[in-house]
């Protein structure tokens, strides 16, 4: 557990590197309308069918400009699936950084788990009255967490970067 110390202070989140964090999300969310209440549909916001039917309409519709004319522009149409593919771009990256952030956490997380055990041992060699309260906690959380994951189908698999 030792040789992890030094590797714990490069995932550690100082406060101005949070603050940086949640400032760059809040100026993210606030050029992006919250769940826009003009979706009437949430089943088609990610099929490809939509962008595949876009595209074939617009194909045809160029071809008949002349008919559309004063009815409906498809360059309007061409310009909202471009800015709906940029926003699917920027969500997939928002994605891959949230899963990221979450691999972290589950790191961090499981090491101060680690080191919290590793002291635990060396209080309970010193001072073992005073580690009851903290091996109560301890089995609660695994008779919980063993009963969550006996109740699963799905085999869970550590993953080890």
């Amino acid at each position: 557990m030792e040789d992890l110390s030094p590797f714990n202070r490069c995932i550690e989140l100082d406060p101005g590197t949070r603050k940086l964090m949640l400032d760059m999300i809040r100026s993210m969310k606030s050029l992006i309308p919250y769940d826009p209440a003009l979706v009437p549909f949430y089943g088609y916001s990610n099929s490809p069918f939509i962008e595949e039917f876009v595209r074939k309409v617009l194909k045809v519709a160029v071809n008949h400009e002349g008919l559309l004319s004063g009815i409906a522009d498809p360059g309007s149409i061409e310009k909202l699936l471009h800015h709906a593919n940029g926003l699917r771009e920027v969500g997939d990256q928002i994605e891959k950084l949230l899963q990221a952030v979450r691999n972290y956490q589950n790191l961090v997380s499981f090491l101060s788990y680690k080191q919290a055990g590793f002291v635990k041992e060396h209080l309970e060699l010193i001072a073992p009255d005073s580690c009851r309260d903290a091996d109560q906690v301890d089995q609660k959380m695994k008779k919980k967490n063993f009963s969550n994951h006996s109740s699963r189908k799905n085999n869970i698999k550590l993953k080890v970067v």
